[in-house]
């Protein structure tokens, strides 16, 4: 019960320790390097030729645009799901790349504040995709917290195998390994099934932005934007608001309390007048 309440303590700790926040940086470079940078390099390989199409306008554009258009539009719905679209914002394991991405994607609309913009989004969310959400965060801490104890079995079953390695039979160290290796197995497998899941999370938190960010705009006392280039404009200085407090002066940002007034107004209580009542003379 104890370890089970610890567990729950402890969910930032252990969603980020999976994520590889904890790891040191040169073996965040190395893990990186090892299994997800040629293979996101060969993902985004017609991305980046669409793209550099687009940006350079060569003779040669329009014709890399109609063939490559299709493959990179498929290819880049796949990446933006499950990695960072920029190599350098890789992170060492599958979870966190695909949390990363989720992370990012609130960007395109000038949230550059994503996490801490979620944060208050997901207070105002309406009740049926709250419980979604919580289900598969939910979903995701019990496969994480599960693929740990495992890992924690498998990692007690060397030492004992290895503390009485003197003092018992083979038979004895032989079973350590077995349960060692069986648990690190289970573990690992534990931890493959909670990637698909946050994926379905990170959809979710995606669709969570298309669809109520403007009741957190409305709650900040900012009317909607009439454009996209506003819309983003606005954001960014939220953004930048929210994380540094303006503080360091590269986004100035004034607050509007238009919507905070025309609401008060409604329940302000009217002023009797002081003027008497004319009374009319009856002749």
């Amino acid at each position: 019960m104890w370890i089970g309440f610890a567990l729950y303590s402890s969910i930032n700790w252990t969603v980020r320790l999976y994520e590889g926040y904890y790891l040191h940086p040169l073996i965040k470079k190395l893990l990186v390097t090892i299994f997800f940078r040629r293979r996101h390099r060969n993902k985004i390989k017609y991305i980046n030729k669409v793209l550099q199409a687009n940006k350079h306008m060569s003779p040669d554009s329009k014709n890399v645009i109609n063939k490559y258009y299709d493959q990179a539009w498929a290819d880049y719905g796949d990446v933006e799901l499950s990695s960072p679209l920029r190599e350098e914002d890789l992170l060492p394991s599958m979870l966190g790349n695909v949390l990363r991405a989720s992370e990012q994607y609130p960007a395109k609309y000038g949230l550059t504040a994503g996490v801490n913009m979620w944060t208050r989004l997901s207070v105002l969310l309406p009740p049926e995709m709250a419980s979604i959400l919580e289900e598969k965060n939910n979903n995701i801490l019990f496969l994480l917290n599960s693929s740990l104890l495992a890992y924690l079995h498998s990692l007690l079953a060397l030492v004992i195998g290895v503390v009485n390695y003197n003092t018992q039979a083979n038979g004895f160290i032989v079973r350590q390994i077995w349960i060692a290796v069986t648990c690190f197995v289970a573990g690992y497998i534990l931890y493959l099934l909670s990637v698909p899941v946050a994926k379905t999370l990170g959809l979710l938190i995606r669709s969570s932005f298309d669809l109520y960010r403007f009741d957190l705009l409305k709650q900040l006392n900012y009317s909607v934007p009439s454009s996209l280039s506003q819309e983003q404009a606005l954001w960014l200085k939220i953004s930048d608001f929210i994380v540094t407090a303006g503080s360091l002066g590269k986004i100035p940002l004034e607050f509007e309390y238009d919507l905070q007034r025309k609401y008060l107004s409604e329940n302000l209580p009217t002023r009797k007048s002081s003027k008497k009542p004319i009374r009319k003379k009856i002749n």
